[in-house]
């Protein structure tokens, strides 16, 4: 039987027979089944818990929030990386809660206007994060606060009484979690309402996609990415993978990504294209391979292709490229190395390929659309919609964006792109990323310009941002170590001058490093701060 089919009878296994429709069942399942495996080893320490371990003190606190918190209450969670992530969003799920994460990064006023926002009845928080707890009360909204660091939530998981019935049961239409949007478009993060389906059909779409678990030396898995954020995706995947999660807390720098990956042998490592620019660097100042990783799953951003093949030539055919939204949870498209190794006796990856997000995948439908909504024919740029199940909610108290994105399990995205003759997506990028206009009128957007100069010998990496509309896109660049400055600047200026009128930067400025989000984006906003 080959994994594709195999794959395909396992979830309808999982979906029609076990009846596995919600996060809930899945994790009451997943602990059952993988009860003595390790699911969670803390890096900074070695600690470990059990699925059967994390299940029971989850039955703990869902016993203890029922007694605080109504079905369909929201809980809002600010925390750095950590066990407690696992825990207290299982329990919200077992509960019937809605559980909303958020960004340990964020400033304080803005975890206040999300609190109050939501409607958020429960806070539950580090005390490594500074909240202000007197105003947060005062507010008279969120009536449970608990430190996830303190006594008294430790009492509660450790020894409080278990619930009784796990998991509620709910409809898997109704929102399970309000996830925030990075907020590029309009500078103001939106809230997304995604369904118990949604998470769920994700979990399904990425079951297609999967390495099987006895191809690999170890099921371990590591993500460089904060669980509130972007690594919120793997959370189900996790548990029904039967996966042992190795947690390395923020800011993720390369040099503990590696420790954390040699020493507990990790098959799986998640992180931004940024984050893999850093890891690369280390891992060749050290000579470090890391032979255990199995797969290096990259995104949330556009991905260099120079970057994409030297990480091919250092770690060997190990890259899987995706492509997802808060609003239409990934995996949208996935590029794997059976898309972009080049045939059998050719010299290095497909070029072309490595410039895509890769094939659609499962069960997502794809369509590109012009300015009046109608679908345009492979190779033409439009505006990027993607439907399937896998489509959010909509966004919370915010009508017009709702009627102008949603539509049914259909949303049109602020992303553009094209599909080109193979089936493969071609990312472009956002409104928000046009830097200058052809004659005809066509956006050029920063990833465009960007490659022209990737391709110089000199240059690491380079970011286009638009500090000031009069003036036009500036370049920045960072200089790979063994490039001389003089000679750089001579071959991007030349460079500059071969491009058309229209994709020349108006300045070029050197950096020792670009600037990172706190998710390991990289910052065109502050580029264009600066």
């Amino acid at each position: 039987m080959n994994a594709a089919l195999k794959g395909k009878l396992t979830r309808f296994w999982l979906r029609s027979v076990k009846r596995l429709t919600t996060p809930g069942a899945m994790i009451d399942f997943a602990c059952r089944r993988h009860a003595d495996t390790p699911l969670l080893i803390d890096a900074e320490n070695g600690r470990a818990l059990t699925f059967s371990e994390m299940r029971a003190r989850a039955g703990r606190l869902v016993a203890f929030f029922r007694t605080r918190l109504r079905h369909g209450d929201v809980l809002a969670y600010v925390a750095p990386n950590s066990a407690r992530y696992f825990e207290v969003r299982a329990a919200a799920h077992l509960a019937g809660l809605i559980f909303m994460p958020l960004s340990a990064s964020l400033p304080a006023e803005t975890v206040l206007y999300f609190l109050d926002f939501a409607d958020a009845k429960a806070l539950l928080h580090s005390g490594a994060v500074p909240l202000p707890l007197n105003r947060i009360r005062a507010n008279g909204k969120t009536t449970l606060i608990l430190d996830i660091d303190s006594p008294e939530y430790a009492t509660q998981a450790e020894a409080g009484v278990a619930a009784p019935i796990l998991p509620a049961s709910v409809d898997p239409d109704v929102t399970a979690t309000y996830n925030v949007s990075s907020g590029t478009t309009q500078g103001v993060p939106k809230v997304v309402k995604i369904t118990h389906r949604a998470w769920v059909s994700s979990f399904y779409q990425l079951m297609l996609t999967a390495i099987p678990t006895a191809t690999l030396a170890s099921n371990r898995y590591l993500c460089a990415m904060p669980y509130a954020t972007a690594g919120s995706t793997s959370f189900l995947p996790i548990l029904m993978a039967g996966m042992t999660v190795v947690i390395v807390k923020e800011p993720f720098p390369p040099a503990s990504l590696v420790a954390a990956a040699r020493t507990y042998r990790a098959s799986r490592l998640f992180l931004t294209p940024s984050q893999l620019f850093a890891l690369l660097d280390h891992c060749r100042e050290h000579e470090e391979r890391l032979p255990d990783l199995a797969m290096i799953i990259t995104g949330t951003e556009h991905a260099p292709v120079p970057l994409l093949k030297e990480c091919v030539a250092w770690f060997g055919p190990k890259i899987v490229c995706g492509y997802g939204m808060v609003e239409a949870l990934p995996p949208l498209t996935q590029l794997t190395p059976t898309d972009y190794l080049a045939p059998k006796g050719a010299a290095g990856p497909r070029e072309a390929r490595l410039k895509t997000a890769g094939r659609i995948v499962g069960d997502v439908a794809f369509s590109v659309l012009d300015n009046n909504g109608r679908p345009l024919p492979s190779g033409q740029l439009g505006r990027i919609a993607v439907q399937g199940d896998t489509v959010g909610g909509g966004y919370l108290n915010n009508p017009e964006e709702n009627a102008a994105c949603f539509q049914g399990n259909r949303f049109l995205s602020s992303d553009y792109g094209f599909m080109d003759a193979d089936g493969f997506l071609h990312v472009q990028g956002r409104k928000q990323d046009i830097v200058a206009r052809r004659p005809d009128g066509e956006p050029v957007f920063a990833r465009e310009l960007e490659d022209c100069f990737y391709a110089l010998p000199c240059v690491r990496q380079c970011a286009v941002a638009v500090p000031n509309p009069d003036q036009g896109p500036v370049l920045f660049v960072v200089l790979r170590s063994a490039a001389s400055e003089s000679d750089a600047r001579r071959e991007l200026d030349r460079c500059r001058a071969a491009l058309d009128p229209w994709l020349q930067p108006s300045a070029i400025a050197l950096r020792p490093a670009l600037p990172l989000t706190p998710l390991g984006k990289l910052d065109r906003r502050t580029l264009a701060a600066r």
